[in-house]
């Protein structure tokens, strides 16, 4: 009986030592994991950093572009007024005579 104690013991040592490594594999395992998503958001970060830097001057030209435009659509409908025509639902002109 006690060499079937000793036994027991024994296979319970060696079955706790495995579930141990297993767990400290998995767990190292996804460590590198992580550690290879944060490096991959630290690329990201800094290429969004050089993006935003390149970009940064397409507000103050997207502005221009749209003031411009304000200015071409007024003098589109002046232009339309002075001809007669009156905008319809979709902002293009219809001549009066139509």
């Amino acid at each position: 009986m006690d060499t079937f104690i000793l036994v027991v013991q024994i296979i319970s040592l060696v079955y706790a030592v495995v579930v141990a490594l297993v767990l400290a594999v998995s767990l190292v395992t996804i460590l590198v994991y992580l550690r290879r998503v944060g490096d991959s958001f630290v690329r990201i970060s800094r290429l969004m950093a050089v993006v935003e830097d390149v970009t940064r001057p397409l507000n103050e030209q997207l502005g221009q572009v749209n003031a411009a435009l304000g200015r071409v659509a007024s003098d589109l409908e002046a232009t339309s007024g002075d001809l007669g025509g009156e905008p319809d639902a979709a902002g293009s002109s219809r001549s009066a005579a139509a």
